[in-house]
């Protein structure tokens, strides 16, 4: 639990054995001196969780410069990992601040030559997908989006005509 009683001091209650009292200007040169989460705990002996709840008292905004880094394309995860909390929590704490959070992985884009050269090198769906890091069933869609493959009865017809056996076909349709 933690207490800002007359703007002067900071009690950080843990127990009823571990109570500690900082001023909020200690907390604001800690954070100019280290401006990490992690470190600030470990000097003051605290959770990051503490932390947090300290300099949000004494309105340290925190969250904006990992909220740029994070539009840069760092993910929640690794800035979670560098604070010291879950990336469930930090996005909690961008959500509180009404900052937007970019959702899972973004979607690779890919050029109609690379998906050619691939379609070209590769005699399989799953060789192809393998090959773009992708799923069978998004290799099998970009093949047949593009042009570059059609299934028939007899397997895959490749742009190259190069054709599957059925036995390979039932292969990659499990």
């Amino acid at each position: 639990m933690i207490s800002h009683e007359n703007r002067d001091t900071i009690v950080v209650c843990k127990s009823l054995a571990d109570i500690k009292i900082f001023s909020p200007a200690d907390v604001k040169m800690e954070y100019v001196g280290t401006n990490s989460i992690l470190e600030i705990g470990e000097q003051l002996g605290l959770a990051s969780v503490y932390v947090i709840q300290m300099l949000d008292l004494v309105q340290i905004d925190f969250l904006t410069p990992l909220h740029k880094r994070h539009q840069r394309g760092e993910n929640c995860v690794d800035l979670a990992r560098e604070i010291g909390i879950s990336s469930k929590k930090l996005r909690q704490l961008f959500a509180e601040k009404s900052l937007p959070v970019n959702r899972g992985r973004p979607r690779r884009r890919f050029s109609q030559r690379e998906l050619a050269e691939a379609a070209m090198n590769n005699k399989t769906v799953r060789s192809f997908a393998n090959h773009l890091g992708v799923r069978w069933a998004t290799a099998r869609m970009l093949l047949m989006r593009y042009s570059l493959a059609t299934h028939t009865k007899c397997g895959w017809f490749f742009e190259t005509n190069t054709v599957l056996s059925r036995r390979s076909t039932d292969e990659l349709l499990v």
